[in-house]
């Protein structure tokens, strides 16, 4: 029994033993497993491109590879323990990262593209793209972070140069004064546009970045897209197109293309000219060509030109239609000597020789015979370029001209003489017009004056009664036996007055009655009208008409004939005067104002009927009157007259009763004042 006890104890030991074997054996292999996966992790760190590190809650490093001294310049050894991460920031912005990385890592969340300078060993700035995952305990507490930083320097600075060249690619397009757009060829989007395609185009900025292209360019949609997917990757190309401005206005456009890289974008940089003006000047030109070709056949003008030292010429087409030679004549100087007679040739010859000579013009007008014989006139116009050594010109078929001015000249001498004969037959119908027009205006007079004869006899007699009764006064005083001398004096004096009245009424009858009508000279209109009424005031007292003057002018002198303006107020005073026949309260009212500047307007108002208008449509036309005895040319006449003077006459109904005839003459430039 004594032997059996060890022999359970030993048969229970054996699987513990083979258990605890087990067990050793698994963590050897666990143990082997990691350190070769450790060596696999230092390997994989020290070959690998960034640098990995791993640093406490505090940022203090516990494990840099040895990539480090590849970035920053550090050995391992001399971080790990002994820096924390931001003591490796650059100085200026080291609390700005220290404090962004630290809130980072108060919020334990991975974190990746943290961008941060450094500074190298060796004082150098170097750029690093950190990324990092926090370490955490069971308890989820904070223990430190782990990550790796990658050296982005060169593309840092790669990227600043290109901010910078695009910066510097974008003010020049903007202020460039060709006009420009960048275009996304992919889908025709308007990329960019700078400040002259906006003024050129006419839309703003922002609705320009709205637009495609094709919105702009005339061509259908796939035609503008196959002309993008035309523009090679290497160098531009050139299109022609319309494009539509905001206005709606088509331009004619170049349009000079290439690919730029704009980023990671491939756009085009389209240059666009405006050729408008350049189109149509080519159109005009080839119209003006085409023109030139046709009015020079039209109007049988050549152009030539020879070579001075060759003798060989060249001609257009009309110089082979005028000398009616084929077109492959194969002109010279001496071929188109031929053309010219025996006597012409000479001078033909001699104009070449100055031209060469002393680069002399010549002007010829010269026949010739063409090649079928026919005789014509020819205008030759010629010039000397003798740097160039040619001499060219024109070559003008004036056969028919010459021909048209002999005709012409004889038709002109026939014709002059016709138009002398029917200008002295015109100038003999005017005078006898003139005639016949004084001749009616002396009539014009007479009839006022026949017409206001009583009265004007009543003023002749009255001055006359007046002598008589004083020289019979006078008579008696000096026949008495004590006769008064002065008194006698005092009546003579009064007998000279009444003669000198009576004589100025008949030198008015007279200049009246007198077929010449007089100068133009300064007139004083106040004193016209004052005249003409002292000469028919007594008939119209007599006839119980209340005549009125109404003079409110200061400015009353202007320019004229004092006849025939007098003759006027005569003839307008006269017919108010009948017009009242048949009133019984009788008003005749002148007025004198300046209603507008420079103008003087005097007005014959009557309180007569008025005048119908079948009546006033004939007023003014010679030989239409209303009176048994008139002649009907009274108004027309003072018409004449007034009109004459730079006037104008109307007639018009007044707007309760009676008419008024009214005429406005103009006033002397210096004021019209006496």
């Amino acid at each position: 029994m004594k032997n059996k006890k060890p022999l359970k104890k030993k048969i229970r030991s054996a699987p513990e033993a083979a258990g605890k074997s087990t067990a050793l054996g698994r963590e050897r292999k666990l143990v082997e497993a990691l350190r070769k996966s450790e060596e696999r992790f230092q390997q994989i760190a020290a070959n690998a491109e960034e640098w990995i590190w791993e640093v406490d809650a505090a940022g203090l490093y516990t494990y840099a590879s040895p990539v480090l001294e590849k970035i920053l310049g550090y050995k391992p050894e001399e971080v790990i323990g002994k820096k924390y991460f931001y003591d490796l920031f650059v100085p200026e912005i080291r609390n700005e990262l220290k404090k962004a990385a630290l809130e980072g890592f108060a919020c334990k969340e991975p974190f990746k593209g943290f961008v941060n300078a450094n500074v190298h060993k060796d004082g150098r700035r170097v750029v690093l793209e950190t990324s990092g995952t926090p370490i955490l305990n069971d308890q989820g507490d904070l223990l430190g972070y782990r990550g790796a930083d990658f050296d982005v320097t060169a593309r840092i600075r790669a990227e600043e140069v290109l901010r910078a060249s695009e910066r510097s690619y974008r003010e020049q397009f903007s202020k460039n004064a060709a006009v420009m757009l960048l275009i996304d060829p992919t889908d025709g989007k308007i990329i960019d546009a700078n400040e002259a395609a906006i003024k050129f185009y006419g839309y703003s900025r922002a609705r320009l970045l709205e637009m495609r292209i094709s919105d702009i360019n005339a061509l259908p949609l796939s035609a503008v897209q196959h002309a993008m997917s035309e523009v090679p990757e290497e160098k531009g190309r050139q299109f022609q197109f319309q494009h539509r401005l905001a206005d709606g206005a088509l331009r004619d456009v170049e349009v000079s293309s290439s690919r730029i890289q704009f980023g990671d974008r491939s756009l085009l940089h389209s240059i666009i000219f405006d050729i408008t003006a350049r189109k149509q000047m080519k159109a005009e030109l080839i119209q003006s060509r085409l023109l030139y070709a046709e009015t020079a056949s039209m109007g049988k003008v050549g152009g030539w030109e020879f070579d001075i030292d060759t003798g060989r010429q060249k001609w257009t087409d009309e110089m082979y239609r005028i000398l009616e030679v084929p077109f492959d004549f194969g002109p010279t100087v001496e071929k188109g000597l031929e053309f010219y007679s025996a006597v012409t040739r000479p001078v033909i010859e001699n104009a070449v020789q100055r031209a060469i000579a002393f680069g002399e013009a010549c002007d010829l007008e010269v026949p010739v015979i063409t090649g079928k014989g026919n005789h014509r006139i020819v205008h030759i116009i010629g010039k000397a370029d003798l740097a160039a050594r040619r001499i060219y010109g024109f070559y003008h078929d004036v056969t028919e001209r010459k021909q048209a001015e002999d005709t012409l000249k004889s038709l002109n001498e026939n014709l002059e003489q016709r138009v002398n004969e029917r200008t002295q037959q015109i100038t003999d119908q005017s005078m006898k017009i003139q005639e016949m027009y004084a001749e009616l205006t002396h009539m014009g007079r007479v009839a006022v004056l026949g017409q206001l004869s009583a009265a004007l006899a009543h003023e002749i007699n009255q001055p006359l009664g007046t002598i008589l009764n004083s020289a019979s006064a006078a008579h008696m005083i000096l026949t008495s036996k004590d006769p008064d001398i002065r008194k006698v004096q005092e009546i003579l004096e009064h007998i000279i007055a009444e003669d000198e009245r009576a004589g100025s009424i008949i030198r008015g009858i007279r200049d009246l009655v007198r077929k010449e009508a007089g100068e133009h000279v300064r007139v004083d209109m106040q004193a016209l009208i004052q005249e003409t009424v002292k000469l028919i005031s007594n008939r119209f007292t007599t006839k119980g008409v209340n005549l009125v003057l109404d003079i409110q002018a200061d400015e009353r002198m202007f320019f004229g004939n004092k006849i025939q303006l007098q003759q006027v107020l005569l003839n307008l005073l006269a017919n108010a005067f009948e017009a009242l026949n048949e009133v019984s309260l009788k008003k005749i009212v002148i007025k004198m104002r300046v209603l507008q500047p420079g103008q003087l307007t005097v007005s014959v108002f009557n309180n007569g009927p008025k005048i119908s208008a079948a009546i006033m449509a004939q007023m003014f036309k010679p030989f239409k009157t209303t009176k048994k005895h008139g002649f009907g040319v009274g108004l027309f006449i003072c018409r004449s007259i007034i009109q004459a003077h730079g006037g104008k006459l109307s007639v018009d109904n007044n707007a309760d009763e009676g008419v008024t005839v009214s005429f406005d003459l103009p006033l002397l430039e210096d004021g019209g004042s006496k």
